[in-house]
């Protein structure tokens, strides 16, 4: 059997999951995951009905959903900021791209 090894990197700021393989002393890497692109209506809609709970920063690949989950939105102040930038284009994916 071929001796195969397996390192996985998570990589945050991008969102992206990579698998490093040596094979047969060749390297691969592998792109496993990327968000999809997320409508800006959609994000809209998302936000304004439960914006608290952090779902549409999930949705667009941030990291850091759950401290809105556990605060509430910021007991509401941050789902507004987040509300107000999706509707100017200032909240990006988290990886950078542009809402579609």
């Amino acid at each position: 059997m071929q001796n195969i090894r397996w390192l996985v990197l998570f990589i945050n700021y991008f969102g992206l999951l990579t698998i490093e393989c040596i094979f047969n002393k060749k390297f691969y890497t592998f792109i496993m995951s990327e968000k999809e692109l997320q409508s800006k209506t959609t994000m809209i809609v998302v936000c304004f009905f439960i914006g608290g709970l952090g779902i549409h920063r999930l949705l667009m690949g941030h990291k850091n959903w759950w401290l809105m989950l556990i605060t509430i939105g910021g007991c509401g102040i941050w789902t507004l900021i987040d509300f107000i930038m999706i509707l100017t284009g200032n909240l990006k994916m988290a990886d950078g791209r542009d809402l579609k």
